[in-house]
């Protein structure tokens, strides 16, 4: 075998090492993403603020004529784990940023800008 061949298969090993590598990482991302079981930990974002309710005010989801996305955790990138419909009566646990956690019809993050405050 001469250098110009040697060079030559060295070459597809490289290309079959690199390929290997990217099947492995899509493998690993496919599995990081199956279920809640493996799912991350939270975000550790401590600066939760006042969700700015007054006594007697509640919270609804408001996005007319379709329903508000509910994500798992709070992020546009995180997955939607349902939806409410439009003017939903919500329970608030806390807020993050500009998320607001909830419970009501589903629980788990509402994006801030598809809630309104309703006071008597």
């Amino acid at each position: 075998m001469d250098e110009r061949d040697k060079q030559r298969e060295v070459g597809k090993m490289w290309v079959g090492v690199f390929a290997a590598l990217v099947v492995i990482v899509l493998i690993c991302y496919a599995l990081y993403e199956i279920g809640p079981e493996n799912e991350p930990p939270p975000v550790n974002d401590t600066r939760e603020i006042d969700a700015g309710l007054a006594p007697g005010c509640t919270l609804r989801a408001t996005q007319p004529g379709s329903a508000v996305p509910v994500h798992r955790r709070p992020g546009p990138g995180e997955m939607i784990v349902g939806e409410v419909p439009h003017d939903a009566e919500l329970d608030v646990i806390s807020v993050r940023r500009s998320w607001v956690e909830v419970r009501g019809p589903l629980a788990g993050w509402i994006d801030r800008r598809f809630v309104v405050t309703v006071c008597p």
